[in-house]
């Protein structure tokens, strides 16, 4: 997002810098608990809904492509509890 000379990026981020800085009707609800069940969509769509091959930056895009991380995601992707995490049961959680 541009903003005169500013740039932001990341959704959340700029859904805070709109409710903090423009008038009118907040994106954020006001009952916390909407507000909570908002915030978990949008780290659903942050942390599950990206393709996997996005994953190692998201993990830290200074790190790059060391043999640690491309192990460790290795063996994250392996995990039963990723594998059986798919759009579905996310989808379900989300309606809970």
């Amino acid at each position: 997002m541009d903003h005169g000379d500013f740039r932001l990026y990341e959704s959340q981020a700029i859904l805070r810098y709109i409710d903090r800085v423009f008038a009118g009707t907040p994106l954020t609800p006001a009952n916390p608990r909407a507000a909570a069940r908002m915030d978990q969509a949008m780290n659903i769509n942050d942390w599950y809904l990206f393709p996997r091959g996005r994953q190692r930056h998201r993990v830290s895009p200074h790190i790059g492509e060391s043999d640690r991380l491309v192990s460790w995601l290795s063996r994250m992707n392996a995990r039963p509890s990723l594998r059986a995490t798919t759009w579905e049961r996310v989808a379900a959680m989300a309606h809970a």
